[in-house]
């Protein structure tokens, strides 16, 4: 993650979390301390993860704790093309359950 933030401050600047006390303001329509997956339709930049580039759906936060918008691969690499992308993550650090 470190690598990431780096390769990001290169393309974009500085950057930082929001936060706690920040999120009602950027988030107005959301739970509190729920934060949207897509936030570049709140006219944030996203940094996505080179591992959904071949998901075939997803799942994400719908804006409270209790809601899901389920979208198919395709529709999220729509919505988030044009945004920054590297590996977050990898499937060798991800729990057992995640890798059966």
């Amino acid at each position: 993650l470190i690598e990431v933030i780096r390769r990001v401050r290169q393309i974009r600047g500085e950057l930082g979390l929001a936060r706690e006390e920040e999120l009602p303001a950027l988030f107005k329509d959301c739970s509190v301390g729920a934060v949207p997956a897509l936030s570049n339709a709140y006219g944030l930049d996203v940094i996505w993860d080179d591992q959904l580039r071949n998901s075939p759906e997803v799942y994400i936060e719908a804006g409270d704790h209790q809601n899901l918008v389920h979208l198919k691969g395709k529709a999220l690499r729509k919505l988030i093309s044009g945004q920054p992308h590297n590996t977050i993550s990898r499937m060798d650090d991800a729990p057992g359950w995640m890798t059966r």
